[in-house]
């Protein structure tokens, strides 16, 4: 569940879209999926991981010279699919950059020149169309290192104080070549695709499973697991691994082929309340359970909105989307 600590990057604000509720299914009407207007925050959760089962989810930590840039504790989550590589999200390791006049006049005039719909399909034009962009996040300024730290707890003693085995990991940053985000003046995240990178460790990670990836996009209302490094609630240490339970509620397709699932849920079926992503875990996994009851790996934490009542929309990037890349990246030696 969302907790109000932890600012990471920018203030969480709301849609001006009353019509976006908790219980969407299937395709978002069109004007909910243009203004889907959101942060670039994330933590979820309220189960922390004792039992081990999402390990491969790490902690992540980018220098503090590009942390100062982005604006941010310089802290998130990634998944490990490789013994030395980890998946996160772009925006945990690259930098927003304010844009020129000329580059906001040109998106104004791109945003009237192609304001054309393909279907479902939403248009980098359509997003922008009546906002003013302020800064966008690419893949040319990002940062050139960043560390990862695997989490492994122990066994609980009663009556002693709970303990993990932790070990530090340095890698290379690798961004999508096509990561986008553009900010308004107030900040909130307008248009994004391809939010996503890759850490290339300098040693392997041994002793801890292969991921499994998934090799279908993910179906509107089926069950998902976030994951990712935060207090959770109720409030805890930052630091500690939690997961939370949700459903996909529609997908964005995007013109730039990037898809977005979008988790609008706010109770669960059996009425519990349902987990959304906040502050310090971007990056962290989005999991369905597979046949065999493993967890397989859909999407990546991106984003966190807010719809007209206030209630809380968790965004991430589908892998199935990407999968040539990150096929690209896992081929490299």
């Amino acid at each position: 569940m969302m907790v109000g600590r932890c600012r990471t990057r920018l203030a969480v604000l709301s849609l001006s879209v009353t019509a976006l509720g908790s219980g969407c299914a299937g395709e978002a009407s069109s004007l909910e999926r243009t203004l889907l207007r959101r942060t670039s925050l994330v933590r979820p959760g309220s189960s922390r991981d004792f039992e081990n089962r999402y390990r491969s989810t790490l902690r992540l930590f980018v220098a503090e010279k590009a942390a100062q840039e982005q604006g941010s504790s310089g802290e998130c989550s990634g998944v490990l699919i490789a013994p030395q590589v980890v998946l996160t999200a772009g925006h945990c390791v690259c930098i927003v950059r304010k844009l020129s006049v000329s580059e906001r006049e040109a998106l104004g005039k791109e945003a009237i020149a192609r304001m054309e719909r393909r279907g479902n399909v939403i248009s980098r034009a359509e997003s922008l169309r009546g906002q003013r962009i302020d800064a966008v996040m690419d893949s040319s300024r990002c940062a050139s290192s960043a560390k990862v730290r695997t989490i492994i707890y122990e066994p609980p003693v009663p009556g002693e104080a709970e303990s993990s085995r932790q070990k530090t990991y340095s890698g290379s940053v690798r961004p999508h070549p096509r990561l986008e985000l553009l900010y308004d003046d107030e900040g909130s995240v307008v248009w994004s695709s391809a939010d996503l990178a890759v850490i290339r460790l300098d040693m392997p990670v041994k002793d801890f499973p292969v991921v499994k990836r998934t090799t279908a996009e993910a179906r509107v209302g089926e069950p998902i697991v976030m994951v990712g490094y935060g207090p959770g609630e109720p409030l805890g240490l930052a630091g500690e691994r939690h997961s939370g339970e949700n459903q996909v509620s529609w997908l964005r397709r995007l013109d730039s082929g990037s898809v977005e699932l979008v988790v609008a849920q706010q109770r669960m079926p059996t009425g519990q309340v349902a987990s959304h992503l906040d502050a310090g875990d971007s990056g962290g996994g989005c999991w369905r359970t597979g046949s065999d009851g493993n967890a397989v790996l859909i999407g990546i934490a991106g984003g966190n909105a807010k719809n007209g009542r206030g209630e809380s929309l968790s965004v991430f990037t589908s892998l199935y989307s990407h999968e040539e890349w990150l096929s690209q990246q896992l081929a490299e030696p």
